[in-house]
């Protein structure tokens, strides 16, 4: 009976839904297919878009012009997808790098990045990496302790707007490991604090129960919408 009120209270009595049928409806598994492969193209294009940018600044390397704070940055963007795309050795070979520029900075541009955010996006970024690598191998404990050590972070200035980094949280899920996208989306909370963060939160929470397939972007408030499924709480989450 307690689940029963659960569902009703999530469900809204929208007759008119776009999906007459709510998450199971063909079309919105449809709609979600499609969304998906274009997750997997944009994948493609962006990794080579980054892989160039990096070779770029790599190329404009020189004893006269120390650029390792863009060598950073460039790879950063590019691990993001490299970790889904490439060799594993070579995502071992990019981390390693990353890790190498870093340790190379001398201490008073060390200072300046770490006054700026502590170099959050770089750390979670490198653990989102080692979580797809291990995620990869079938090491699934080493992909929990990844994917929560990617939020461990200091000073998120990028990180507390944007929010983190989905892409292998929306495999996950898809994948039916729906336990440790909870205990992610929950940790996310301790940073990432705005008000459409909040929505998303409450949200993906409504359509895990109901067991809806998800985006995991904003755009899964308008699909909650057109699923009838509120997506907003009365009182704060907890």
């Amino acid at each position: 009976m307690r689940f029963l009120f659960l569902l009703l209270a999530i469900i809204s009595a929208h007759a008119d839904a776009m999906y007459a049928k709510g998450c199971q409806d063909p079309k919105y598994h449809a709609y979600i297919s499609s969304r998906f492969n274009v997750f997997a193209q944009n994948n493609e294009r962006i990794y080579a878009q980054t892989l160039r940018e990096y070779q770029y600044h790599l190329q404009s390397q020189s004893d006269k012009q120390d650029n390792t704070f863009e060598l950073i940055s460039a790879l950063t963007r590019h691990l993001t997808y490299s970790a889904q795309l490439d060799p594993i050795e070579e995502v071992q070979q990019k981390i390693d790098t990353l890790l190498t520029y870093s340790d190379s900075l001398n201490m008073e541009k060390r200072i300046a990045g770490l006054v700026l955010d502590e170099f959050s996006s770089e750390n979670h970024a490198i653990n989102m990496a080692r979580a797809w690598v291990a995620y990869r191998q079938g090491d699934f404990a080493a992909t929990q302790s990844s994917l929560m050590a990617s939020l461990d972070i200091n000073e998120p200035m990028l990180l507390s707007v944007f929010g983190p980094d989905f892409s292998l949280v929306r495999q996950l899920y898809q994948d039916g490991h729906s336990d440790i996208v909870k205990t992610f989306i929950k940790k996310t909370e301790e940073f990432w604090q705005t008000a459409e963060a909040n929505r998303l939160r409450f949200t993906w929470q409504q359509m895990m129960i109901l067991d809806c397939q998800i985006q995991f972007t904003s755009s899964d408030l308008l699909q909650a919408q057109n699923l009838g499924i509120r997506t907003y709480s009365a009182q704060p989450l907890k």
